[in-house]
């Protein structure tokens, strides 16, 4: 009994032993690949709490649980490595009795030289320019700033005496 091969010619005459194998009846069906993002909203989300939402990109997830929340970071992460896939989110509300978590940053000394500031904030750089003449309450007013402009953050700056 013959085979007949694809990619082996028929006059191939070395001695060897050739093997081809052929896929073409194999299956090549593909399955959905579902994923399920649990994070935290924030207060002013527009979703409920605890029910599953489909989504698809990072700006619907900032609308509907808050630019900055955690959740929005995760459909970030997530995204950056899978494009393809059905992403379903399940946000979930604060509890009452949650204290927010609070971090301090100081600005010590004015500027010496003009350069720029770079502070990473959640793996997102905020970045100030600042100039030689500049005092300790210009550099934290200008940093605060440029945090609260960065709607991606989840946090918010206050620029404060002392």
């Amino acid at each position: 009994m013959t085979l007949p091969f694809s990619h082996i010619p028929n006059n191939l005459r070395t001695p060897l032993f050739f093997a081809e194998f052929d896929n073409s009846q194999a299956n090549s069906a593909t399955t959905t690949q579902r994923t399920l993002i649990i994070g935290q909203m924030l207060a002013a989300a527009t979703l409920p709490p605890n029910v599953p939402v489909l989504v698809s990109s990072v700006a619907t997830v900032a609308g509907l649980c808050g630019a900055g929340s955690m959740l929005q970071g995760q459909m970030a992460a997530y995204l950056a490595n899978d494009i393809a896939g059905e992403i379903y989110i399940l946000p979930l509300s604060d509890a009452e009795a949650m204290v927010a978590a609070t971090g301090k940053i100081t600005v010590t000394t004015p500027a010496s030289a003009t350069g720029a500031i770079s502070l990473y904030i959640a793996g997102i750089r905020v970045q100030i320019a600042v100039v030689a003449t500049d005092d300790v309450a210009t550099i934290a007013t200008a940093l605060t700033t440029a945090i609260n402009a960065a709607t991606a953050l989840p946090v918010i700056a206050t620029a404060a005496a002392g």
